[in-house]
């Protein structure tokens, strides 16, 4: 400011001391500000914030840095990498952050810390510009440079343009590591390849599918649609196993200017992978990490990608300044091991299943039932993606590559035109007449070609458009590889289409278990039962069933007919059961299970258990497996179906065997596509993990050495293998050719003979005193209703149900008179929290448990205590175990809560009593279940109004009428083998309401519908 008035004034004393004053405390305040100037020049590092993230570089390597907030307090304090970089994760959003370096007064400038939200805080830098073709930089909101390569097809633009995005060396210039963007570039498609941050030539530090590599490819998708060069400014994402889960990632986080996405050979979840059923996948899972943790590193001779260094030497001053954060990666080993049990927190944001539904862009997404890479758990994903309406799945058998097989390229292909290009799908001749030569680079499988294709042959693209969007939403291409005219070449035998995953109609049907080494169709009879074992051996058979290049190469895993080695499972080190030939076709699309009850000679046992096709030719197909962390054991209700157990894998959850009784486990079966022949018969083998795939492996699997594993059936111990069985499909064709199904390893076929059990007097078929078999044959219960008992042995009867239970808990219990109530006499039997009291039934004149008293706090009885009780001492008509379980587990809330067990056989009751009565329930306040018919493939329920109901909600019953569950918020798991309880008594389950553990409705009956219900998943 300019001064105007220039006449001269005499300055008195007072005005010239002020004016000094003045002057001096002008100079201080210079000073100060000079002091803090100078403070801040002396700050040779540089501090950003990210999204919930902090990056610092330029600091002194090995120096000690803290995070300070707005008010000075010290967040964080972090030691420099050796490249001068640090970075703080979890940091809370907000603004006025600066860092500091311990000891020292001057901090950086304030900066922001970006709350993890898709759309950035300004736009601006969607406005940047990138290479119209080839190698360079994208800028993300938090200013890491992204390296890219933009590559381009023939012909002028613009041209429609997709993103491939993952960890792997994409933006290498001279052609993309493991991408699919030759073949896009030949189909007229623009490619901008993207390195993920912290590999490669991007800055920045990696982490597996952390929230902020999700807003990366969000800023990418932006900033290319608003290049000059992009059609539509739209774009589209791309890419295959690692490059098609990242689309997940990308789309949830809805960027505008996304028009589609196409995830080929994709996981439905990072621990169904790495973990599955519990157990560390050591093979193909680890080996992945351990590569992405080589990768990672910061470019040198012995780390990173060595593209980048090559660039570094070249002079890419960039990507050497990229290169600063990279060993602030974080140890992904160190991370796997750290989560072995599920932690929701760590393991739901890396599950695409539980966040899918936030996808709103078009989806094509294609995966194999036999993937050796990422698993057969794909196809989990197609009913959650509930955000939109325009979706389409193709599933198979196959290998990792087979998701980019002709039929299914054709529909990619397609709907990249409708929805990315917006133009007619055509394939000119000059395409078509490459394509032998792409699929034999790919599948190294020679004279493939592309089939005809109907959508191609419409006249416009309103019609190809129309007729895309009238296709069934599922496409199932079965038995891949025996459609051509050489064996295992990547075409199906035939195909269909239905509207919807899981396939409509599909039903729960069970095998049971039996001697000799049988499955049967029917339960177990009363008073039949047995027990098989075998020796735990993982050194009984190699790691995997292949060795050898595992891609496409000579003899490859991709190829034809690859040298699969399935070894035989020697005598003793496994067990088998197999059908009868079946008597028609069966096709089975979905998950399974097998439900075992094993008692084990050591507390940690981990399982494998294999699904394959005996064919009438004497040969033996591998159609799928399962797996089981023993300790891991027990199920997550909310979660788990008849046909698709979940086990919580929880540490809380995480228990050792008894090793003196026997538990039930339920071992999931991955998805399967399959078509049984008539003729054929399904074996299922169970034994130690490994052996029985190409590349996941199981180093890790308990116990280590040897174990011994006797598994039970009885009609009380039901073993069973249930699979999802889809009825009315036509399959026109004939039994495929060995070998010939890709992904599915056949050999000759072998029987395996059972051992039976150890019993104390070999070769008389007895079981040994005080095992199941025997207890069940000398308990007084096994006569049930209806069978007259002579004078005097009620006495002995109380005395045979007290040895049962002391069997069933392994340990001693002290019985007292018990007390009568309402003519009810009895025995009751104490310790381990457990109260078991007998009635006399004076219409049939026989004694029945009567009520069971359940325990409360920590040390309440267990899952395998009450299953022995149910199975031995309750008797199977009465109540099965699951039942029980689950109100034990109310119990244990609740405190004591005893169940009254009344009626007859087939119209059953279970009440909960006020724990200071054991008399009729108070109204409102029971759970009535009666025995459901066996042998029905489905029943359902309906929601009836109750007087307190809450909310009209449906129930349902998956498979052969054996689960309850109830939609919306769960109630109560009623009796999982509620139809086997009572085979041939009627259907009949009423629950009246509020109980604890109904819950949300107050009135459910279960009968049977003429032409039988609807299945689904909770």
């Amino acid at each position: 400011m300019h001064r105007t008035d220039t006449t001269c004034r005499p300055l008195t004393l007072g005005a010239i001391l002020l004016t000094l004053a003045l002057g001096l405390t002008g100079l201080l305040g210079a000073s100060a500000a000079q002091a803090k100037s100078a403070a801040k020049a002396q700050v040779s590092f540089t501090a950003r914030g990210s999204v919930e993230q902090v990056d610092v570089t330029g600091a002194q390597p090995g120096a000690t840095y803290d995070l300070l907030d707005r008010k000075g307090h010290k967040v964080l304090s972090q030691q420099a990498g050796d490249l001068g970089g640090i970075v703080y994760r979890d940091v809370k959003a907000g603004d006025g952050y600066r860092v500091r370096q311990a000891g020292e007064d001057a901090a950086s400038p304030s900066f922001t810390v970006l709350p993890d939200r898709s759309a950035p805080p300004s736009t601006s830098i969607f406005g940047q510009t990138i290479p119209a073709s080839g190698y360079g930089y994208l800028t993300t909101r938090d200013g890491t440079q992204l390296a890219i390569d933009v590559r381009l097809p023939s012909g002028p633009g613009p041209y429609p343009t997709l993103i491939e995005y993952a960890g792997y060396g994409y933006a290498r210039p001279s052609s993309a590591e493991s991408g699919i963007s030759q073949i896009a570039n030949l189909l007229g498609y623009a490619v901008v390849d993207v390195n993920m941050r912290g590999t490669g030539c991007s800055g920045g530090a990696f982490d597996y599918f952390e929230p902020l590599q999700g807003l990366d490819g969000y800023d990418v998708i932006e900033t290319v649609a608003r290049q000059p060069w992009v059609l539509h400014n739209k774009v589209g994402m791309m890419g295959i196993s690692y490059g098609g889960i990242s689309q997940l990632f990308v789309a949830a986080t809805q960027p505008p200017s996304l028009s589609a996405i196409t995830p080929l050979s994709v996981i439905d979840n990072t621990q169904t992978t790495l973990y599955p059923g519990g157990i560390l996948n050591s093979g193909f899972a680890l080996s992945w990490a351990k590569d992405r943790v080589h990768d990672a590193l910061p470019a040198s001779p012995t780390g990173g990608q060595s593209w980048a260094l090559d660039r570094i030497n070249a002079g890419d001053e960039t990507c050497k300044a990229n290169q600063a954060l990279h060993d602030q990666a974080v140890d992904l080993l160190k991370k796997i091991d750290a989560n072995h049990f599920y932690v929701p927190s760590v393991a739901d944001p890396l599950a695409p299943v539980t966040f899918v539904n936030k996808i709103k862009a078009p989806v094509f997404l294609a995966c194999q039932f036999t993937d050796e890479q990422t698993g057969g758990h794909c196809p989990e994903l197609a009913d959650r993606f509930t955000g939109t309406k325009q979706k389409w799945f193709t599933f198979t058998n196959g290998t990792h590559i087979d998701s980019l097989d002709p039929a299914t390229f054709n529909r990619w292909f397609d709907f990249l035109e409708l929805y990315v290009a917006q133009r007619k799908p055509s394939l000119s001749p000059a395409i078509k007449a490459l394509a032998p030569v792409v699929f034999q680079t790919a599948m190294g499988i020679p004279g493939l070609t592309l089939p005809d294709d109907p959508i191609q042959a419409q006249p416009d693209y309103a019609s190809a458009l129309a007729a895309f969007q009238a296709q069934p939403q599922v496409r199932i291409l079965f038995d891949n590889g025996a459609g051509g005219s050489t064996p295992g070449a990547p075409v199906a035998g035939f195909e269909q289409s239905f509207p919807r995953f899981p396939l409509p109609g599909t039903k729960a049907r069970s095998w049971y278990l039996g001697a000799g080494g049988t499955l049967n169709d029917r339960t177990p009879p009363k008073k039949v039962g047995g027990s098989d074992q075998f020796t735990w051996d993982q050194a009984a058979r190699p790691a995997t069933d292949f060795t050898g290049n595992t891609g496409s190469g000579t003899n490859g895993l991709w190829t034809a007919t690859p040298p699969y080695q399935w070894a035989q499972s020697p005598a003793g080190k496994a067990l088998s059961y197999v059908t009868a030939p079946l008597s028609s076709t069966t096709t089975v699309v979905g998950p399974g299970a097998l439900r075992a009850w094993i008692k084990p000679s050591t507390p940690t046992l981990d399982l494998q258990v294999t699904v394959s096709e005996v064919r009438p030719d004497g040969k033996e197909t591998y159609v799928q497996s399962g797996w089981l962390r023993g300790t891991g054991r027990k199920l997550d209700k909310h979660k788990s179906t008849t046909l698709e157990p979940v086990p919580s894998l929880t540490q809380r959850d995480d228990k050792p065997f008894p090793t003196d009784r026997f538990s039930q486990v339920d071992v999931p079966l991955y998805y399967q596509g399959h078509v049984y022949r008539a003729g054929s018969r399904i074996r299922v083998t169970i034994q130690a993990p490994g052996g029985d795939q190409p590349v996941w492996a199981f180093g890790g699997a308990q116990p280590q050495g040897t174990a011994t594993v006797v598994l039970a059936y009885a009609h009380h111990m039901r073993s069973r293998l249930t699979l999802p069985v889809v009825p009315g499909i036509s399959v026109p064709t004939p039994l495929p050719p060995c070998p010939g199904l890709r992904g599915e390893p056949c050999r000759d076929y072998q029987a395996l003979v059972n051992q039976p059990a150890a019993t104390t007097r070999a070769g008389k078929g007895r079981a040994a005193r005080g095992s199941s078999d025997d207890l069940w044959r000398r308990s007084a219960l096994r006569r049930g209703p209806g069978r007259p008992r002579r004078a005097g042995h009620e006495a002995r009867d109380h005395q045979r149900a007290l040895a049962a239970v002391q069997v069933a808990l392994g340990r001693e219990h002290v019985a007292d008179p018990g007390r009568r109530h309402r003519g009810e006499r009895g025995i009751g039997v104490r310790g381990h929290g457990l109260r078991v009291a007998l009635r006399q039934d004076a219409s049939h004149g026989a004694t029945h448990p009567s009520w069971v008293r359940l325990p409360a706090g920590p040390s309440a009885v267990g899952r395998e205590q009450l299953h022995g009780v149910a199975g031995r001492v309750l008797d199977e008509h009465l109540v099965a175990a699951d039942a029980l379980h689950d109100l034990a587990a109310e119990g244990r809330a609740a405190g004591p809560q005893p169940l009254h067990l009344a009626g007859e056989v087939g119209d059953l009751e279970l009440e909960a009593v006020p724990a200071a009565r054991l008399g009729p329930a108070a109204a409102g306040q029971h759970l009535a279940a009666a025995a459901l018919p066996a042998g029905r493939a489905e029943q359902q329920a309906q929601a009836v109004p109750g007087e307190h109901r809450e909310a009209r909600r449906g129930v349902h019953v998956d498979g052969e009428a054996e689960q309850v569950a109830v939609e919306g918020d769960r109630g109560v798991d009623v009796v999982d083998d509620v139809a086997d309880a009572g085979a041939g008594h009627g259907a009949h389950l009423r629950a009246s309401s509020p109980c604890r553990w109904t819950r949300s409705f107050a009135s459910l009956r279960m009968r049977a519908p003429p032409g039988g219900g609807r299945s689904g998943r909770r």
